[in-house]
């Protein structure tokens, strides 16, 4: 199987899908032809709130985690 053909079977699960970063992930995945699965709180995600993490994640192949706050914001680090 090349890498074309596993790229349309594999699903990935994008936060901050709507931002600078996450939008260009997704339209790439899109591109390749994975199915692109935003994650926020409008679907159900929330970074404060772990139980809704599960749910989101389950059967994704992969997931680009974008945390919202900035790297050194208090906080970040433990989250």
């Amino acid at each position: 199987m090349d890498g074309t053909t596993a790229a349309k079977d594999m699903t990935l699960v994008v936060t901050g899908a709507s931002g600078r970063t996450g939008s260009r992930v997704a339209r790439a995945a899109e591109a390749a032809g994975m199915t692109v699965r935003p994650a926020s709180r409008a679907t159900g995600f929330d970074w404060a709130d772990r139980t809704t993490w599960q749910s989101v994640l389950r059967g994704a192949d992969a997931a680009y985690l974008m945390h919202p706050a900035d790297v050194g914001a208090p906080g970040t680090a433990a989250a």
